[in-house]
């Protein structure tokens, strides 16, 4: 690993990171052991944490289940809300190949159950999805 000073933000936040988790298990943690906790493969939190590749989207959001949105920032990716349920992650990740009447039906048929639900929700002009 390299020395601060020459590391990038990213490098930085993954290794304190990393410090953090150790200091919670109280003992020295594997990086194959932090990798799966990340829920990505070791051969690329190596690679990240040495500075010779960065994550693409995909699995910064995968890491931003476990290490929180600044994740985005680090890596200059627009943030987007991350969740450990994996067809929530899913419909997320493939959003953005949805064409736009698909990416409305979804938003109104899930507005309409939340409204059922939780009078706060948005009126409908307030709270539209983004589209390309």
């Amino acid at each position: 690993m390299e020395e601060r000073e020459n590391m990038t933000p990213f490098q930085m936040f993954l290794v304190d990171r990393y410090l953090d988790y150790q200091n919670q298990k109280r003992r020295p943690v594997s990086d194959n052991e932090f990798a799966r906790y990340l829920g990505v493969n070791a051969g690329s939190f190596n690679s990240w944490i040495n500075g010779s590749r960065t994550p693409d989207f995909a699995n910064a959001v995968k890491l931003s289940v476990k290490l929180g949105p600044e994740v985005f920032d680090h890596l200059g990716y627009p943030r987007v809300v991350a969740s450990r349920n994996p067809q929530l992650r899913f419909i997320i990740e493939y959003w953005d190949r949805l064409d736009v009447e698909t990416q409305k039906l979804i938003y109104e048929h899930v507005r309409e159950e939340a409204e059922k639900t939780d009078s706060k929700v948005l009126p409908k002009d307030n709270h539209q999805p983004s589209v390309p």
